[in-house]
């Protein structure tokens, strides 16, 4: 253990101590953000520092199931991970804001009405338990971006695991089901009589 003969060797030796952990840490957040711009480009995108990091939920249809009975349509989707613009610093809600969007889009696709309700499953190692299920709004609400759609991302931003070694080819699956009004009111009274 060295020995410091007066307070100004002591301040000296703490600020160069101080110094050398802020540029380890300099160094390591600095070769971080080189993996990544690399990682983008590999898959084809370009940086952009004048726009903000997003990604960007590319959804490939596999397979969709119908019942016109009880108005249920469910469509089932591989969804590759693209990043766009800057490099994204915060992962969680970069991954919530895609998914929010990749949702809102296939419901103006699809025209899906109003009042009918929308569930959409999540499956991934990016998440603490694999799957996360978010529970049924109205397509109107979807649409306008209620508080109860921002509940749903903070609850999936709250279930991915940790930043740490995120990796952009990572799987995601998803799967997104609409159901008709009378639908929901069937259920809810079939609940009601057990």
């Amino acid at each position: 253990m060295e020995i410091f003969e007066d307070d100004q060797e002591l301040l000296d030796a703490l600020g160069a101590a101080e110094t050398e952990r802020f540029m380890a840490n300099a160094e390591t957040f600095f070769q971080a953000r080189e993996n990544q711009r690399r990682v983008i480009e590999q898959q084809g995108g370009e940086i952009n520092p004048d726009q903000p990091g997003r990604f960007v939920f590319d959804l490939q249809p596999l397979s969709r199931d119908q019942n016109r009975r009880y108005g249920i349509q469910e469509q089932r989707y591989a969804a590759n991970l693209r990043q766009e613009g800057n490099v994204v610093d915060h992962i969680a809600p970069a991954l919530r804001d895609g998914l929010q969007q990749a949702v809102q889009q296939l419901i103006d696709q699809r025209e899906v009405p109003d009042n009918h309700r929308v569930y959409f499953d999540l499956f991934s190692d990016r998440l603490r338990d694999r799957t996360y299920r978010a529970n049924g709004l109205v397509a109107g609400d979807w649409r306008n971006s209620t508080r109860m759609v921002d509940e749903i991302f903070n609850n999936l931003q709250a279930a991915l695991n940790s930043n740490e070694s995120f990796e952009m080819n990572d799987t995601f699956r998803l799967e997104v089901t609409t159901i008709a009004p009378r639908v929901v009111r069937e259920l809810a009274n079939l609940a009601v009589r057990r």
